[in-house]
This record gives structure tokens, sequence and C-alpha cells, in this order.
């Protein structure tokens, strides 16, 4: 058996390992360009997949945050509201309160490109100023249907604010 393998390395020539080399080698060589190749694409893939879920879970939270504070003007809003309109003649510094509680909320809808709304509630806000010019020399008949007339306009300017929040808000 030693003869055998004796006589197959004599006979054996360096270009007989050569191509068995180069036939070994190359098939490896080739195989671990694919396996690169694919290791490379999958590693891309699964990079834009995080990015894609990381990007999806920053909007769902920045979703989340816009409507809590959204959630936040409409109560801010609706105090305001109740504040002045809730005894049959606004006390003038609850109005004067309110009229700076709705410029603040009015600055904010605007961060939020929410202009239709913010101009709601300048309008509003309009009424409220109305109520504090109202002249103390009025009759009394005038001046409550002055305030009766406020009351009307801004109650109807209210249901348009929370018309349009409401569309903002889904």
């Amino acid at each position: 058996m030693t003869n055998g393998l004796l006589n197959l390395l004599a006979t054996t020539t360096f270009w007989d390992v050569f191509d068995d080399a180069v036939k070994i080698g190359l098939s490896a060589l080739i195989g671990g360009l694919f396996a690169w190749l694919l290791g490379r694409q999958k590693y891309s893939q699964d990079v834009k997949k995080e990015d894609r879920k990381h990007s999806q879970e920053i909007a769902k939270a920045d979703r989340a945050r816009r409507r809590e504070a959204l959630e936040r003007l409409a109560i801010e809003f609706e105090q305001v509201h109740e504040d002045i309109w809730v005894e049959n003649l606004p006390l003038i510094d609850k109005v004067q309160l309110g009229f700076q509680k709705l410029h603040a909320i009015e600055a904010q809808l605007m961060l939020f490109k929410l202009n239709d709304c913010a101009a709601v509630v300048d309008k509003y806000r309009l009424e409220v100023a109305n109520i504090a010019t109202a002249s103390s020399a009025m009759s009394s008949s005038d001046f409550d249907a002055r305030v009766a007339e406020c009351r009307e306009s801004a109650a109807a300017k209210r249901l348009e604010f929370f018309k349009l929040m409401g569309a903002a808000y889904s």
C-alpha cells in the first residue's frame, strides 16, 4: 500500500496539483463571494427594515403626542368657554383671563398648522372682546341684549371650533 502511494506521488506533477487546487479553490472562492454578497444584501435589507420600523414607531409616537396636545387645547378652550359664559353676566376678570388664554390657544393651533381652527378661536376671542368693551353706559336691557348676542355668536364659534378640531384629531 505504501508502494502505491509512493507511485502516485511520483507520477503526480506540479500541474496536476495546480489543476486540483484551481478546481477546488476557484469553486470555494466563487461560493464565498456569493455568500458574502448575499450576506451583505441581507444585512442591508435588515437595516432598512429596522429603519422603517423605527420611523413608524416615531411617527406613531408623534401622532399620539399631537392627539394629546389637541385634546389639551380642546379642554382648555372648553374651560375658557365655561369660565366666561357660565354666569348670566360674565365677570370682567374672567373675561380678561379668558381673552389671554384664547391668545395662547390660538398660537398653539398655529404651531400645529391648524389655521382654520386658529381663525375660529380668533373670531371667538373677538366675541369675548365685545363683552369687555360693552359700555357700562348702555341701559341694562341693551347690555343684556348685547351679552345675549355675543353668547349666541360665541356658542356658534365654539361648535365650529370643535368640528374643525374633530377633523384635525382624526
